[in-house]
């Protein structure tokens, strides 16, 4: 099956691959007029590197309820570490979910909680790539898109709405296609790899 790279220059281009430009509010927060539906919850791919360096593909399932805007961690098994980035980082998503949602005409996204369960068998979850995952993931759910389960996204959020380069771009998309996704989009910049070969 065919790799293909992508760059991703922000999150107004990559909302469009990932979750696409039109969708019905059916499942999310329909602008003006309250909390809908709000008990679907999206699964995502989140490329990351194990301890050796490895690419592997860990997932995330995302839910939103009704509530105030607070944001919550879960496992699916287990009780891993979680680092202060990565928890800053999810904060971070939720923040900049809302606020597009909010552009795209989802006037009441600030009333709703999330649920991010994470889906390991790590002992400890660091680092901030999958901020952009989280945050595409949410936005698909506050405004009733569906995503793109072909499609694997790596990169920082940031708080300006920018996708902030990762390291290990050929090992994670190795990992994606053994699990048979079809693109991974990452941050501008980071879509080449430098092998170094010593020579005699």
């Amino acid at each position: 099956m065919k790799q293909t790279l992508a760059i991703v220059f922000g999150l107004a281009v990559v909302l469009a691959f990932f979750v696409g430009y039109e969708g019905t509010v059916k499942n999310g927060v329909s602008s003006g007029t309250g909390v809908q539906e709000l008990n679907k919850e999206i699964r995502v791919g989140l490329p990351g590197l194990d301890d050796a360096g490895n690419g592997e593909i860990a997932f995330v399932k995302v839910k939103l309820v009704e509530g105030t805007g607070k944001v919550f961690i879960e496992f699916s098994q287990g009780e891993p570490l979680v680092g202060d980035e990565t928890q800053s980082s999810i904060q971070t998503a939720f923040k900049v979910a809302t606020k597009i949602a909010k552009d795209l005409g989802a006037a009441d996204a600030d009333n709703v909680d999330a649920f991010y369960t994470f889906e390991t068998d790590s002992d400890a979850v660091s680092g901030k790539s999958a901020g952009a995952a989280m945050t595409l993931a949410t936005i698909a759910l506050l405004t009733g898109r569906e995503e793109n389960n072909g499609v694997l996204v790596t990169g920082t959020i940031e708080e300006d709405e920018s996708i902030g380069i990762v390291s290990g771009v050929l090992e994670k998309a190795k990992a994606a296609r053994q699990y048979n996704y079809t693109t991974i989009l990452v941050p501008a910049g980071t879509s080449q790899a430098v092998k170094q070969e010593q020579v005699c």
